[in-house]
């Protein structure tokens, strides 16, 4: 095999111009300091959108440091390898997406390319051997079908000449029927399915960040994830490695993303369908988990639909319901299917927000802003926000965020209730969220700092914590005009949030900002928000500069490392892999599904804006 000969075969199978925008940069970073889920790297795994996954199993691998190209599978598998030796390095990478490798230096290659959920298809050129390792047994045989076959218990390696694949399996005899079934496959036939969906990606006028918008597209694509359990369609996951299961706010972002992928024709399980009507099943699998009472849970298994909630996450369902309802509309679906959506989500979504409004009201019933149980339940698990909550439980500390997401939910609710005809639900709605909004404006916001900011029920204090949260009140229509000026200064003073990697999560200055997490890195979905929050104020040369500055960084540490990363330093001082977590020096997790799916969006809206500026 000659496998310079392959990727010219495949520059012949994918459209010219998208071939060389093929994600192509390794990234064997995986964390060194192991995070208290398990471990996180440059994911690599078979996409529910193309069949069958199963997440109780999570077999999904990680490249590792070294030796190059070589997996490693961790999490429900236990830690477990298989080894590429070789003199390659990863100059030599000419594909890596996450589910198809290819790396060749004319004389020693391999390509890897996942042909069914439980099956790791690969085939090696030269000197290059591949086997099996880790803290488990290996014991090896020779099939009665001429298979060289390994085993790592439910980990096997059987190999065939310059063949070879990678099977799960809970038994030895069934890994080796598997690994024949699949070595039936022409691997170029394979890996022409798996790059399929770049033929399809938009094309961007700056292709400089076009190999990255096809990176989020990749990682989108991997934690995509078929039925399974309790959730009966497809579904979508933060990372299948660690955080692994569905959670409500991360599944919202992801569905505005899909919303926006066209996806082209296949034999996997996604078919002839949309972009919108994947992204339609990400929120509809969230929404059938609910409890009896209507709560929604910050993180549901295929097993554990439907049970109480305890602890739920930031109400976005309603806002990726009404954009995916506008999608439906603008790709000229069929007008009833669309409202069907509606009709299907209105009450669930109704049964929703009241729980999040009679269980996380102002326990003092002063007003009608909401407060978080604990910094978990907000997403911004470890912000200084929670680190003096009242000695009566954070419940007491009446949160900006939950309260401007409530308040846009109700009046996306309002329209919803329009396009269902339902005028009383359309008033009741308005009322919510204008009675919010003006309890947001009035109660939350300092004059002299020129910040909104969480506020103590107790005794009426503001907590004077310089969050990134205090931006965004910018995204109500009703925010007082004279503040805007002031939250702008605060967005590009450094010493705020105009960090050299805009927006800090607290500001540059506070005395405990630092790296960890949601004490100080840039997120892109707080970045995002603050963004859409500053169109709605028509200040889009502001909302193109947020949006411009954060791709820059994820574009920068995308080149040299090969991933998108959950958070990033937001003085861009310190490597990304290197920053911590929950004070773990591990770094933020790779290949973080949000991160992608807004680097998707982030870059179609720059690239719109492009095009109107040019015309």
């Amino acid at each position: 095999l000659n496998m310079a000969a392959v990727v010219v075969s495949l520059a012949l199978l994918c459209v010219a111009q998208q071939q060389q925008h093929i994600p192509s940069v390794w990234g064997g970073n995986t964390s060194n300091d192991p995070m208290p889920l398990g471990c996180s790297g440059q994911m690599f795994g078979f996409s529910g959108l193309d069949g069958s996954t199963n997440e109780e199993v999570d077999f999904v691998a990680l490249f590792k440091v070294a030796p190059f190209a070589s997996l490693r599978f961790c999490g429900a598998l236990g830690d477990r390898s298989m080894t590429v030796d070789s003199t390659l390095n990863p100059s030599h990478t000419q594909i890596a997406t996450n589910d198809v490798f290819v790396a060749s230096d004319g004389s020693q290659g391999i390509q890897m390319a996942w042909a069914q959920g439980n099956a790791l298809l690969g085939e090696v050129q030269g000197d290059v051997k591949v086997s099996l390792s880790g803290h488990f047994p290996v014991t090896s045989e020779l099939s009665n079908s001429g298979l060289s076959c390994s085993s790592s218990a439910p980990v096997h390696l059987c190999q065939s000449s310059s063949r070879f694949v990678l099977v799960y399996s809970v038994n030895s005899s069934n890994a080796e029927q598997i690994a024949q079934n699949v070595l039936q496959n022409n691997i170029s036939d394979v890996i022409k399915s798996r790059l399929e969906t770049f033929s399809q990606t938009p094309q961007l006028r700056n292709s400089s960040f076009q190999q990255l918008l096809n990176k989020a597209v990749s990682i989108m694509r991997v934690n995509a994830l078929s039925s399974e359990g309790g959730i009966k369609q497809i579904w979508s996951t933060p990372d299948r490695v660690p955080h692994r299961w569905m959670w409500l706010w991360d599944s919202c972002y992801h569905s505005l993303a899909m919303d926006k992928l066209p996806l082209p024709p296949g034999n996997g399980l996604s078919g002839l369908k949309r972009g919108h009507t994947t992204a339609w099943e990400y929120i509809k699998s969230v929404m059938d988990a609910a409890a009896p009472d209507g709560a929604i849970a910050i993180e549901r298994t295929p097993i554990n639909t439907g049970t109480a909630v305890t602890q739920t996450q930031p109400p976005l369902l309603t806002w990726a319901t009404h954009e995916n309802y506008q999608q439906c509309m603008k790709e000229g679906s069929n007008t009833t299917d669309c409202l069907s959506r509606v009709q299907f989500a209105y009450s669930r979504l109704e049964g929703y927000l009241m729980w999040d409004i009679n269980n996380r009201g102002d326990p003092t019933k002063k007003s009608p802003l909401l407060s978080w149980t604990k910094g978990t339940e907000s997403g911004m698990d470890n912000s200084q926000r929670f680190d003096n909550c009242p000695k009566e439980g954070c419940s007491y500390m009446l949160s900006v965020d939950f309260s401007v997401f409530l308040a846009r939910e109700a009046h996306l609710m309002s329209e919803l209730a329009g396009f269902l005809q339902n005028t009383s639900g359309a008033a009741h709605w308005t009322n919510i969220s204008q009675s919010i909004s003006t309890a947001i404006h009035s109660e939350l916001w300092d004059e002299k700092t020129g910040l909104y900011y969480d506020k103590y029920a107790t005794n009426g204090d503001l907590t004077m914590v310089p969050a990134v949260t205090g931006l965004l009140p910018l995204w109500l229509e009703d925010i007082p005009q004279e503040r805007i000026p002031k939250l702008l200064a605060a967005m590009k003073d450094a010493d705020m949030f105009g960090t050299a990697a805009p927006l800090a999560t607290v500001a540059g200055s506070y005395q405990s900002f630092s790296t960890d997490m949601w004490r100080g890195p840039m997120w892109l979905n707080t970045n995002y928000m603050v963004s859409l929050g500053l169109v709605t104020h028509n200040l889009t040369a502001e909302a193109t500069s947020v949006m411009q500055e954060t791709m820059d960084i994820v574009l920068k540490y995308y080149n040299k490392y090969g991933v998108i990363f959950e958070f990033y330093d937001s003085k861009d001082e310190h490597d990304p892999r290197t920053l911590l977590r929950k004070g773990k020096l591990s770094g933020g997790v790779r290949d973080y599904h949000w991160s992608a799916a807004l680097t998707y969006l982030m870059l179609l809206d720059l690239d719109a804006q492009a095009n109107e500026e040019s015309t």
